[in-house]
């Protein structure tokens, strides 16, 4: 489904409260965040198989970036909203706190080194943005 860049989140939101009942997940699915796509299923991670999210450039598999992902969310849950081949970005249910903010953020930028070294440009840049959006974003350049 195509729709307008500011409107996929809020639409993505919306239709996964919708859909959850009938086993449906929804996300965007496209770097530009201008198509949105439904799929049958409970399991979040489905999006990131399907997907087939990782980060080749480091030597980072598919299974690997959901097995990082699962142990991740056991700590700081968060609701995929978008993922492709490369990237993946989601919600925070529960947001890192503190130090333990500082210490995610070093995990991070060890499992996805391009978030810091082309984008934030330090841990505490990266600290920044993630307090700013209240997102997880990883992206493999």
């Amino acid at each position: 489904m195509e729709v307008k860049q500011e409107e996929a989140e809020p639409l993505v939101l919306k239709l996964r409260e919708e859909l959850k009942s009938i086993d449906y997940l929804v996300f965007i699915c496209d770097s530009e965040r201008e198509k949105i796509s439904i799929i049958p299923g409970t399991d979040k991670f489905d999006i990131l198989r399907i997907q087939q999210t990782n980060g080749n450039n480091y030597d980072i598999s598919n299974e690997r970036v959901i097995s990082k992902l699962k142990e991740w969310y056991r700590r700081y849950p968060f609701i995929i909203i978008g993922a492709d081949y490369d990237w993946v970005e989601a919600n925070f249910e529960v947001f890192p706190e503190g130090k333990a903010l500082k210490a995610f953020a070093k995990e991070i930028y060890k499992f996805c080194p391009d978030l810091v070294e082309q984008g934030s440009g330090s841990i505490n840049g990266l600290i920044e943005e993630m307090e700013e959006t209240r997102k997880l974003y990883l992206w493999w350049d």
